[in-house]
Formats: structure tokens, C-alpha cells, sequence
């Protein structure tokens, strides 16, 4: 019984993580704006729920490593403009501002991606190691991809400039944004994989 109920569990999130990403990313080529598919936190989704279908818990961490650090500044700012009503980074500002509905809907895929992909991860497991591995290398695909295809002015993954840490972009920002990126990718992995109950026992030494 316990074993019907967590396939139901992961089955029913693997098709709603798969979901939320297309249709963000849907919406984004409706409103105009293709570039917007190359967001790492949409193809993260769609990447996590695979995984999650798949019972790959390898590809669930690989991109948990991408998105964490990223999405605890977002829900930082987020919350603390909820309780004072004044930005703290500003990151979270366009949250606040006018937004179709759609839009401001897929903006609450910073609030429930992390803690429900851990839970995805608890149940099935980190089975493989070096997931950092593959974090490396999509960041840079993807670094390359929205360099060569999006606009500028929507600044997606944050690769022309950057609020938080402030960074107005400019000369050696590639190599900044692959510092702060990187780190995040390493500090990531090294928590989560020390999370008891996230390994199986011959993956824990």
C-alpha cells in the first residue's frame, strides 16, 4: 500500500512539474517572447519531472544544484516584500507590478520547485553520483544558447547583467557569471547530498 501510494505521489509530480514547464514556456512563445523557453528554472521543471517519472534522482539533483541558490534570493526578496512592503534586492519587483495572470501564476514556480523536487528526492533517492557534472556542462550550453537567441532586454538567466549580486554586466561578466555559478552549482550539490535520507545506503559514505 505504502509503495501505491508514493508511485501515485511521484507519478501525479512528475506530470505536473512536466506540465508547469511547457506551459510557461508555451506562454512565453504566445506572448511574442521565444527567448523566454531558454529560462533555466522552466527547462529545470520539465528536466525534474522526467526525472521524477523516471525515478532518476541523478537528474532531479542535477538541476536542484542550478536552481536552489538562485530561487532562495528570489523567495528572500519575495517574502520580505510581502511582510515590509518594500524590496530588499529588488528582484522580485515585476511580481509586484502588473502582470497578465498567466504570467504571475508561472512566477509561483520559484515558491514550490525546490521544496517539492526534495520531496520527489526523498522518495526515490540520489541513485547516482556526479551530478554536478551535468549541471556544469547544461550551464554552459544554456549560458552559450541565451547569449546567441534571446533579447538582451529580458536579461533571461540573468546572462547579460544581474541584480543580485549587483552586476551592471559589461566587460568580464561572462567569467563573473560563470563564478557565481558555479559556486552555487558546487555548494549546492555538497548540501543536499549531506541531507540525511536522501541517499540510499550504498551511496552513503
Amino acid at each position: 500500500m505504502k509503495e501505491k501510494i508514493t508511485k501515485i505521489i511521484l507519478v501525479s509530480l512528475g506530470i505536473f512539474f512536466i506540465a508547469f514547464g511547457i506551459f510557461a514556456m508555451d506562454y512565453g512563445i504566445y506572448r511574442g517572447k521565444p527567448g523566454w523557453i531558454f529560462w533555466l528554472c522552466y527547462i529545470g521543471m520539465v528536466v525534474i519531472g522526467f526525472g521524477i517519472i523516471t525515478k532518476n534522482g541523478y537528474l532531479i539533483l542535477s538541476q536542484l544544484n542550478i536552481l536552489a541558490i538562485p530561487l532562495f534570493f528570489w523567495n528572500v526578496d519575495f517574502i520580505h516584500f510581502i511582510i515590509t512592503g518594500k524590496d530588499l534586492w529588488g528582484i522580485t519587483n515585476y511580481f509586484f507590478g502588473e502582470m497578465l495572470w498567466p504570467a504571475r501564476l508561472i512566477s509561483f514556480e520559484h515558491l514550490f520547485l525546490v521544496p517539492l523536487s526534495l520531496l520527489a528526492l526523498y522518495l526515490i533517492k540520489i541513485n547516482k553520483k556526479g551530478a554536478w557534472k551535468l549541471s556544469l556542462v547544461q550551464l554552459v550550453l544554456f549560458f552559450i544558447l541565451t547569449q546567441l537567441f534571446t533579447n538582451p532586454d529580458y536579461n533571461v538567466n540573468y546572462a547579460f547583467s544581474s541584480i543580485f549580486p549587483p552586476d551592471s554586466g559589461g566587460a568580464g561578466y561572462v567569467w563573473r557569471w560563470f563564478g557565481y555559478t558555479f559556486t552555487f552549482i558546487i555548494l549546492t550539490n555538497f548540501l543536499i547530498t549531506k541531507i540525511p535520507g536522501l541517499k540510499p545506503e550504498k551511496l552513503k559514505k
